[in-house]
């Protein structure tokens, strides 16, 4: 029994962690990722307000592979790396480098576990901004390089996205979430490219 029960204890501890969310938090935000890698929370720490449109069922990345669509189904991080799983399992999983900065977060993918990817929806989180000058609050995300493509112009968005394709090459592929006071905004745009490899 003894060794029943520790084996209960273990499988809990297990469990646990597997329902643990992701939480990238910085001095202007907190952004809640769930288990099942949706997006929970994108809280502006200053004024304690969510500002996430919670789509129903919106993943937080979605990759192609032969031409049909995958969406993310779970999501861990450890040491500094977002492990973003797709599929059932085992599934393909992406493997990302987050650095969490004072006003920003930077993402960079290290690893796709497998070779025959078509595209990938890197990041997808929606808001219920209206990418206005005006709001006391702004989310942005810019790409890095070349092989990250974000259509959006810079600037205070109401869709976070960004997309890498394997023509140009997923691995590498680089984009900064900044989420910041609206006044801050063109200051931290200017500082995230300005520190920028490429």
């Amino acid at each position: 029994m003894p060794a029943l029960s520790a084996l209960c204890l273990i499988a809990g501890f297990a469990l646990h962690a597997a329902q643990t969310p992701v939480v990238f938090e910085n001095d202007t935000c907190r952004w809640e990722i769930g288990p099942d890698a949706r997006t929970v929370r994108f809280v502006d720490k200053a004024g304690g307000m969510d500002y996430l449109d919670a789509e129903p069922g919106a993943p937080l990345a979605v990759l192609v592979k032969d031409g049909a669509q995958m969406p993310a189904s779970a999501a861990s991080f450890t040491d500094g790396v977002l492990a973003v799983t797709f599929g059932g399992e085992p599934g393909i999983t992406v493997k990302c480098r987050v650095d969490v900065h004072p006003r920003h977060f930077l993402f960079e993918v290290l690893d796709v576990s497998e070779s025959d990817v078509d595209s990938l929806t890197l990041l997808d989180v929606p808001l219920v901004l209206q990418g206005s000058l005006d709001a006391p609050f702004a989310a942005c995300i810019l790409a890095l390089n070349l092989k990250t493509k974000v259509a959006a112009i810079p600037g205070p968005m109401k869709r976070l996205t960004a997309s890498c394709y394997r023509r140009f090459g997923l691995v590498g592929a680089k984009a900064a979430v900044i989420a910041c006071p609206t006044a801050q905004l063109r200051d931290v745009m200017k500082g995230v490219v300005a520190a920028a490899d490429e």
